[in-house]
């Protein structure tokens, strides 16, 4: 239901073949077994007055239960489920769809019924309700198709033979004692409160009702929580891996204990100083991201947060994994794309408090102690000895769940084929795993164009919970993550942050410094080693790609940024992202309008590039500035068409995930546009999820335009310098000479822009807005963000206690 957004509508029909009633409970012989169990109480606890009492009476209700059966009703039961499209459900009425329902489940078992036109049946039922529902029959007892017979008939005709249960009468248990009041009584209460707790009570909490246990909490946790080999341990960044453990674990008290929240059997202890926090069986994290190097494809699938970090985590791993080794030589010698599609789930955040700065375990302690108070790169050995055993930072905090990731390679030569959508269909199809059922993944697996099945590899792996199963099965794999918890995220700090200011520290943090970049250097080395030995691509796509030594510029790219800028871009007017100062905003004939179309863009980062058009400023063409007063000459070409009033209309933008927001800036440029502000610069899915979406939450971009003019180009001649650089492409496809065309010129040109200012808010809100009793609409919403903007009253309280701004 879920998985495919359905609703089901149940209808049940029943008939009893005939029933089997006890006699009243005073008038039953009983099992002598029962009854020397209800001895048992009478001789040993009548009276119960210590927990050993308690137990009989709690050991009784384990072996017998909390309820005997007085009748039951044998026949046969037949159930119909209709699974509604969630569109007609959305739209439909609750009086309309029991309606449907009703109707749906006449037509199925007109076979029992007679007198009733079914065609009239069919006819009464509407029509989207007709083609978006299915149903599925279940039968007690269960039958076998006939010929010429349908099920419902062929269950009525059998269902006699073989019948099944269809309803049971209870009484409780301690009806059947009959003369032993007390024992009755206190049996009753042991019931009463099993029921209402669904634990067994002690003594004490049956005669001090006030402080009975709510819900379910074990006696005893079931030891440490998963994960302190883990948080408060050491971690080595560059080969992604835990370390020895480094804050003292020794401390626990039977108050430090954690719980499922959905399951209050399953309990944890905590040592002092370490905190859970619940995310009860969410799902973190579900998304797709093109992956375009090494370095991204650890961010993404060992989501590590380190504070102050400015360089890459996972450097070394090349070295001692054979697998990494091939990741490298796919990114950096071979021709291939990656894209990666991931589902975390999220079980708890365990975390640990780094200050007041924490106490060492006895190992951990010794080795600091060692340790010079002068960082002497001479003498490397001692750091790297204690590198290698407790690394260079430590785990503060650790999201545990599973993770399941799959990844779809596929040669570079196709997107000279086929187009980006094409190719992200296919990829689509790969992650069948992800949308449709085990059973049904060959038929889908099928679909997949066999020219891309042959230039592409495919791969699942599960990371957490049990890992004998099969990745296309992981919808049985997820309730195992609870047996069997994995880091799916980390949250560091360096390991000097965890000592007192002191020259230790200090030698500490030159040496973690030293290493962390004396690593990146080496990983530039080895990146440039195998772009070196990188051969000519592949020819299994029919292009003739064949690489050809990087070839000199002919044009000067500094003469031409000289000429060329300044233009109006995203921060007024710049050149090559750098804003335009002093000087440098004068035209070389400043009555020249500054340029404003013409411009290259790269459309899949949203960077503005230089001018690629001809600008001639000949003609009476003018454009006079209505706040300063000055008159501009306009380029041959360029026409200045009316603002519409709508053109300074604020706008605003609800995303709810961070796909929504990713797909802003993907389907803009598929239409052609490209919008400023925020959507200037498009940025990876989980950069988006971890600034606006994480801690369930949404966000809403609003944007108020002050539109001074719109130009549009017509005269699409190109500049000296866009011809220069077109002149050094080859008709034969080179891979390095058009990417460095693309990186320097775009793949897009300016036609059309409105220049002016812009006035832009975002807006983080809880998700539950749309939730709980007074919870706000899209509509109002939209309305609320449009005043936020203008400054207006907005007049709810609701939503502006739920919102974070920010401008």
């Amino acid at each position: 239901m879920t998985k495919n957004e359905k609703a089901v509508g149940v209808s049940t029909i029943w008939w009893g073949l005939y029933s089997v009633q006890l006699a009243p409970p005073f008038s039953l012989k009983l099992d002598p077994t029962f009854n020397q169990s209800v001895s048992l109480l009478v001789s040993e606890a009548p009276n119960p007055s210590t927990e050993d009492h308690q137990e009989y009476y709690n050991q009784f209700i384990q072996t017998y239960g909390t309820h005997y059966i007085s009748r039951i009703i044998v026949g046969g039961t037949a159930h119909l489920y209709t699974l509604m499209d969630s569109s007609y459900y959305k739209e439909s009425s609750y009086e309309e769809r029991i309606n449907q329902v009703g109707l749906m489940f006449q037509y199925q078992n007109v076979g029992l019924q007679s007198g009733i036109n079914i065609e009239q049946i069919w006819a009464s039922m509407k029509e989207k309700f007709r083609t978006t529902s299915s149903t599925l029959f279940v039968f007690q007892p269960p039958v076998a198709s006939q010929q010429n017979k349908s099920d419902w008939q062929t269950w009525q005709q059998t269902a006699g033979n073989h019948p099944v249960v269809v309803n049971r009468t209870l009484f409780p248990i301690y009806n059947l004692i009959k003369k032993e009041t007390t024992v009755r009584q206190h049996l009753r209460k042991t019931i009463d409160f099993y029921l209402e707790n669904g634990v067994f009570p002690t003594l004490a909490e049956l005669n001090d009702q006030g402080t009975r246990r709510k819900s379910l909490v074990p006696l005893k946790p079931q030891g440490p929580i998963i994960g302190l080999d883990v948080v408060g341990c050491g971690y080595d960044p560059l080969l992604m891996e835990s370390k020895f453990c480094i804050f003292d674990q020794s401390n626990f008290t039977d108050n430090e204990q954690w719980s499922d929240p959905y399951n209050k059997t399953v309990t944890y202890s905590i040592p002092n100083g370490w905190f859970v926090v619940n995310t009860p069986e969410s799902l973190t994290f579900d998304g797709s991201i093109l992956v375009t190097s090494v370095e991204d494809y650890f961010r993404s699938t060992r989501t590590v947060t380190v504070t102050e970090s400015s360089g890459w985590l996972g450097i070394r791993r090349k070295r001692t994994q054979r697998t990494v080794t091939e990741f490298y030589r796919r990114f950096y010698q071979d021709y291939y794309n990656l894209a990666l599609r991931m589902k975390q789930i999220g079980w708890y955040t365990l975390s640990v408090s780094a200050f007041p700065y924490p106490k060492l375990n006895p190992i951990a302690q010794t080795a600091f102690d060692n340790l010079p108070t002068r960082f002497d790169v001479k003498d490397l050995k001692i750091w790297q000895d204690l590198f290698d055993i407790f690394g260079t930072h430590v785990v503060v905090s650790s999201n545990m769940g599973g993770q399941l990731w799959a990844e779809t390679w596929y040669e570079k030569c196709l997107t000279h084929e086929h187009a980006q959508t094409w190719i992200d269909e296919q990829v689509t199809k790969s992650w069948f795993i992800f949308v449709i059922s085990a059973e049904n993944s060959n038929d889908y697996r099928q679909e997949i164009d066999e020219r891309f099945r042959q230039h592409s590899i495919s791969s699942a792996q599960l990371l957490g919970g049990t890992d004998s199963i099969n990745p296309s099965e992981w919808e049985k794999w997820a309730p195992t993550i609870k047996r069997k918890p994995h880091p799916i995220s980390y949250r560091l700090i360096s390991l000097d942050e965890i000592l007192p200011e002191s020259d230790l520290r200090n030698a500490l943090k030159a040496a973690i410094d030293y290493a962390l970049k004396l690593a990146e250097k080496e990983d530039r080395n080895y990146i440039n080693q195998l772009e070196s030995l990188r051969g000519p691509p592949k020819n299994k796509c029919s292009q003739n790609e064949i690489r050809t030594k990087r070839q000199k510029r002919a044009i000067n790219y500094e003469e031409a940024k000289r000429v060329l800028c300044p233009y109006i871009g995203y921060n007024g007017k710049e050149c090559l992202g750098t804003k335009a100062t002093g000087r440098a905003l004068v035209a070389e004939n400043a009555p020249k309008l500054p340029i404003g179309v013409g411009m290259s863009l790269d459309i899949t980062t949203g960077t503005l590039l230089l001018p690629v058009l001809e600008y001639t400023y000949i003609g009476n063409n003018y454009w006079t500035d209505p706040i300063l007063n000055t008159t501009y000459q306009v380029p041959r070409g360029v026409s200045l068409p009316a603002i519409n009033q709508s053109d300074n209309t604020p706008i605003a933008r609800v995303f709810l995930t961070a796909t929504e927001l990713s797909n802003e800036w993907k389907y803009e440029k598929l239409r052609g546009s490209w919008l400023g502000g925020e959507f200037g610069h498009s940025k990876s899915l989980a950069d988006i999820y971890s600034r606006f979406f994480s801690n369930n939450q949404a966000t809403a971009i609003t944007q108020k335009p002050y539109v001074l003019y719109r130009l549009r180009v017509e005269n699409l001649r190109l500049n000296k310098y866009a011809k220069q650089a077109i002149a050094q492409l080859p008709t034969t496809y080179n891979e390095t000479l058009y990417n460095d065309f693309l990186r320097n010129w775009g793949t897009h040109i300016v036609q059309q822009s409105l220049i002016g200012g812009m006035h832009e808010q975002q807006v983080l809100f809880k998700d539950c807005i749309f939730s709980f009793n007074g919870a706000i609409t899209s509509d109002n919403l939209d309305d609320y963000l449009k005043k936020d903007i203008l400054s207006e009253t907005l007049g709810n309280s609701f939503y502006a206690d739920r919102r974070k701004i920010s401008v």
